[in-house]
Formats: C-alpha cells, sequence, structure tokens
C-alpha cells in the first residue's frame, strides 16, 4: 500500500511536479492506449486492510441487518407502500416523531440509509451492495469516504438503520446470527473512521459500466467525458490496496496539483503531437509534499520518466 506522505521540506516542490506529471501521464496514456483516466474510490483505511475473509465478514454482517431492520421500519410505518406497491412514501407523523427525538440532521442520514437498503433488497441494480464503484472526480470520492467507516456503502446503511431502530424503540430483530452482527458494527464505531481516497490508474475501460449497470458506449470513452464525474461501475478484480492512497490531511493539497495537471492536459490534448507529450508544471505551491511511488504501476510503458 502506498500513501502519500509529508517528508522534508527542501523536496516539496519536487514532490509537486512528480505527481503532477504522474497525473498527466495517466491521462496521456488513456488518450493513446484507450485506458480508462485516473479513477478514485473512497474508503475507509480499516477496509482497505481487511483481507477477503474479514471484508466478508462485514459485508454478510451489514446485509443482514438492512434485511431484518428494513422491515421493522415498515412495520412501524416509518414509509409506507404507495396503494399500487410501486414506490414508498414518507409517513409524515412518524418523521415527525422521529424527527423529534433524533433531530433534522440524523433523521435525513436514517432516511438515506433506509433509502438505500431498501433499493438494495429490492434488487435495484444502483444499490447492488459489493460493487467496486469509482469515479473521476476525487472530490466526490472524498465525500464517498467519510460514509465508509464500516464497510463501504453497506455498512453505512447497517449502521444508520441499527441507530435509527434503537432511538426510535423500534424493537430489534430476533433471527440466527443478529447479535454477532451487531457486535462487528459496534466494534467498526469503537475504531472510529479514518476516510482515504484510492487513486488508480491504467484501468481497462472494457472494464467498467455506468453505475446504473449499463455498458459505456464507444461515443463516451473519451477520457475527458469522465470529468464530469460520474460514478462507474467495475467489473475488473482490483487490488485498492496497490493505488495511491491519500488521507483526510492530504487531500485537499493532493486535489489541487491533481487539477492543474488535469486542466493542462485537457488543453493540449486536441493538437498533442509526439513531441509535445512532455507536460511540465508551472506554479506549483510550495506546500505540496508527495511521494510518488505507486502511480507507474499497471500503466503500460510509461509516457514520461
Amino acid at each position: 500500500m502506498h500513501s502519500v506522505n509529508q517528508e522534508n521540506p527542501g523536496e516539496l516542490a519536487l514532490r509537486s511536479v512528480e505527481l503532477f506529471e504522474e497525473v498527466a501521464s495517466a491521462y496521456l496514456l488513456a488518450i493513446q492506449e484507450r485506458l480508462a483516466p485516473p479513477l478514485f474510490h473512497g474508503t475507509d483505511r480499516a477496509v482497505l486492510e481487511m483481507d477477503v475473509q474479514e471484508r466478508s465478514r462485514y459485508l454478510s454482517a451489514c446485509k443482514l441487518i438492512i434485511a431484518s431492520l428494513v422491515p421493522v421500519y415498515l412495520k412501524h410505518r416509518f414509509y409506507t407502500e404507495s396503494s399500487n406497491q410501486a414506490e414508498l412514501v414518507l409517513n409524515r407523523s412518524e418523521r415527525r416523531r422521529c424527527t423529534d427525538l433524533v433531530g433534522e440532521d440524523l433523521i435525513r442520514r436514517i432516511m438515506d440509509a433506509f433509502g438505500a437498503g431498501d433499493m438494495a433488497l429490492r434488487g435495484v441494480s444502483l444499490y447492488e451492495h459489493g460493487a467496486l464503484f469509482l469515479t473521476s472526480d476525487p472530490g466526490k470520492a472524498e465525500n464517498y469516504a467519510k460514509r465508509a467507516f464500516i464497510c463501504g456503502e453497506t455498512g453505512y446503511s447497517a449502521y444508520w438503520l441499527y441507530r435509527g431502530a434503537r432511538w426510535f424503540g423500534y424493537e430489534m430483530p430476533h433471527v440466527e446470527g443478529w447479535d454477532a452482527a451487531v457486535d462487528l458494527v459496534e466494534e467498526a464505531c469503537a475504531r472510529g473512521p479514518e476516510p482515504v481516497v484510492v487513486m488508480l490508474t491504467g484501468v481497462s475501460r472494457e472494464d467498467l459500466l455506468w453505475e446504473n449497470g449499463e455498458k459505456v458506449e464507444e461515443a463516451s470513452l473519451n477520457p475527458f467525458t469522465y470529468l464530469i464525474g460520474p460514478s462507474l461501475r467495475c467489473l475488473a478484480d482490483v487490488d485498492l490496496r496497490a493505488g495511491l492512497v491519500i488521507t483526510r490531511e492530504e487531500f485537499d493539497e493532493f486535489e489541487q496539483v491533481f487539477t492543474k495537471a488535469v486542466e493542462k492536459v485537457q488543453g493540449r490534448s486536441g493538437r498533442m503531437g509526439r513531441e509535445m507529450w512532455t507536460i511540465s508544471y508551472r506554479g506549483a505551491s510550495c506546500g505540496m509534499a508527495f511521494t510518488v511511488r505507486a502511480l507507474r504501476q499497471k500503466c503500460g510503458r510509461p509516457v514520461l520518466g
């Protein structure tokens, strides 16, 4: 696992230049060899460091909590089904009662958790648990990382459904494995969140679908199409620990350098000959401090360096 680390002050500007050139290289390689541009995944360091068995254990526990609690919320008419059962309708009186107990901010989180959990149980592909979602927008990945402290979006839904049920006085389900599942969630809460963003390079476009599961059409494959920040579903077995890990403290500085690199490449890509493929960095803040040991992995041959 590679991380963006603070180093000696005299090396800060050099690290900025190196990161800038590596990001620019990845975009140029995407243009040349039909790869995706740098993509980002928001998660938590604890989740990132889990092995396959541990992650599977957490996912199973969170899915059990969701599957057990969504019917409890419906029983207490937190939401009610519409007349044609095509959608759920917010029960205003129950929402008002619950809001009085926990406040508007928490009630919105619980509503969000219920919506995602209910849609997953209904088989809506957009809310499929366990899929690896990526985005070209590092800011979007950072927001997602803040929700991932238990086990990604699945853990977020399980946690807030569980907390809400306790606050609202709903009965806890009597299902096999419930106590063990709740213990895992409580264990994750006790360790506290440590959000991180992982940058991946060299991902094949053929391994990507749009967030809703639809195929990415040929007309949408220009690397700069991704700059609008859509969410993408990755079909490949990606080792996130091989990517560049950016912590919460490092993110703002990373985003500044990343943005400069993308803007430079976007401005030149339309008229670029091979002699113009060396991108120089201008105006780097000396406050940047990045190591880039991870950024040449799995990208084919390097464009720069």
